[in-house]
């Protein structure tokens, strides 16, 4: 690192995004911070993209005299965080966050038709509603048919925020 740079950290949370920058000795010396809402409905709890990335760029709006000099970004971001993508990375449908249990009847059913142990050797771990995305992906298939049969791609928050970012496709599963 030269010695005006600095390293860029995004944490991408459940109610709040933050940035903040280091100088060449790890030191944080500005953080910015901007919220956002979850959505909540019964068994249901997602979040708008949108939302985040707007927040994304609010931050980044008061990070703009130290961006030039930025040499790296290091994102920490919630998941699972399900969301049905279109060609562009545009979200077609809320993200589908940690904290929902709209899937218990997809759970059940995979658990059913795999079995435990096969989908625990498979997947490296059991169906669990809104722990894992397989369940979310069911429930969409099987109630927002529409959705699921016009999305390009599915990904997770990472996979909507690195297409905008870079205009390629990636996950982190």
């Amino acid at each position: 690192m030269n010695k005006k740079s600095y390293i860029l950290a995004i944490d991408i949370g459940t109610s709040s995004l933050k940035a903040g920058l280091f100088n060449k000795s790890y030191q944080l010396f500005v953080v910015r911070q901007a919220e956002y809402s979850y959505h909540s409905f019964g068994m249901c709890v997602q979040i708008e993209p949108e939302e985040i990335w707007k927040a994304f760029l609010k931050v980044m709006d008061g990070l703009r005299d130290y961006l030039s000099q930025v040499e790296m970004v290091v994102p920490c971001v919630f998941s699972p965080a399900l969301i049905a993508l279109d060609e562009d990375g545009n979200a077609l449908y809320p993200a589908i966050i940690h904290w929902d249990r709209r899937s218990v009847k997809q759970a059940k059913e995979a658990l059913t038709k795999v079995g435990k142990e096969k989908f625990l050797s498979i997947a490296g771990n059991i169906p669990y509603p809104g722990g894992i995305s397989v369940t979310s992906l069911l429930w969409l298939k099987e109630k927002e048919k529409r959705i699921f049969e016009k999305a390009f791609k599915f990904g997770h928050m990472n996979t909507f925020f690195v297409k905008r970012l870079t205009g390629r496709w990636s996950i982190d599963p």
